[in-house]
């Protein structure tokens, strides 16, 4: 794997990012089991975002981290913030 350095810490973040955008309708156990799978193969970057299944992805991940002490410390988080989708009523 390969990665890049990021911030003024240069904390190594990997190239390939894991997307969380479908993972609402999975059960926390089959979510821990794609992190840590992608933390196996050197992918510690994992993309997430409020809007993602209408909030759901983000509450599911949060789930998996109270579930699992210590994973939220070995992955780097990228989210996204004012995505608007006012044709389904979600802001």
């Amino acid at each position: 794997m390969r990665y890049i350095e990021f911030g003024q810490a240069k904390t190594k973040v990997s190239e390939v990012m894991v997307g969380l955008m479908r993972i609402d309708q999975m059960s926390v156990a089959k979510v821990t089991e794609l992190v840590e799978t992608a933390l196996d193969e050197g992918i510690n970057a994992l993309d997430i975002a409020n809007v993602y299944g209408r909030g759901a992805c983000e509450s599911l991940l949060g789930e998996v981290f109270a579930a699992n002490p210590g994973l939220r410390n070995r992955v780097i988080l990228q989210s996204k913030v004012g995505i608007r989708k006012e044709d389904d009523g979600f802001t």
